[in-house]
């Protein structure tokens, strides 16, 4: 399973936020992704964090910095690093 989230103040967005919390996750294979025009990785390490409290498996995370990018360059740079994770 795939999640995504744009981090906005630092947190990741509250609908996805809420999709964690309520959702079954237990023993599932999760890759973990946000999008982002800072550096700070706070709403990233979060999410991992919620993520692993529900007993699920991150296999992966990433962050696209998204400054100056298009959303077709942000759809573009999410399929490419999920491509190279050859899951």
């Amino acid at each position: 399973l795939v999640i995504g989230s744009p981090v906005w103040l630092g947190r990741a967005a509250p609908a996805v936020r809420t999709f964690i919390r309520k959702a079954d996750l237990a023993k599932r294979k999760i890759v973990l992704f946000v999008t982002m025009s800072g550096d700070e990785l706070t709403g990233l390490k979060s999410l991992e964090k919620e993520v692993k409290a529900k007993k699920a498996r991150v296999m992966a995370t990433f962050a696209i910095k998204t400054k100056d990018m298009s959303m077709q360059d942000i759809k573009t740079a999410a399929k490419a690093e999920i491509a190279k994770l050859r899951l």
